[in-house]
C-alpha cells in the first residue's frame, strides 16, 4: 500500500467519518489536541488539514469551532475519491506480485461465488 503522509491521514480519516455516517452536515469536528494526539502530528500539520478541507468546502470555520458542511453530491465524490485510490493501490500491489488483473479478477469471481 502506498504512504500517505499524516496530514492526509488526518484528512481521510475526517473523510471516512463522514462517509461512515459519524459526522454529518452541521457536526462540530473534534479539537486540534484530538487529532494532534490521535495522528501525532504538529498542531500546524493540523491547522493545514483544516484549511484544505475548509478550501474543498468539507469544513466550515465558525467562531466556536469548524464544522461539516456536506451533501450528497460532496458525498458521492469522496467516495469516488477513495473508489479510485484503492483500485490503484490494488493494481499497482498485483504488479508487485506479477499477477495480471485477468488473473486477479479470475480470484475475485470466485471468492464471491464461495462467499455467496
Amino acid at each position: 500500500m502506498k504512504y500517505k503522509s499524516k496530514k492526509n491521514q488526518l484528512k481521510d480519516y475526517i473523510k471516512l467519518e463522514i462517509l461512515n455516517g459519524n459526522l454529518i452536515d452541521g457536526s462540530k469536528v473534534n479539537d486540534k489536541k484530538f487529532f494532534t494526539s490521535k495522528f501525532k502530528i504538529n498542531p500546524v500539520y493540523v491547522d493545514q488539514c483544516f484549511d484544505e478541507l475548509i478550501d474543498s468546502h468539507i469544513l466550515e470555520s465558525k467562531s466556536d469551532g469548524l464544522y461539516i458542511r456536506i451533501d450528497e453530491e460532496k458525498k458521492a465524490n469522496i467516495r469516488y475519491e477513495f473508489l479510485h485510490s484503492y483500485i490503484n493501490d490494488f493494481l499497482e500491489s498485483l504488479e508487485d506480485i506479477d499477477i495480471s488483473l485477468d488473473e486477479a479478477i479470475e480470484h475475485l469471481k470466485l471468492r464471491n461465488l464461495a462467499n455467496g
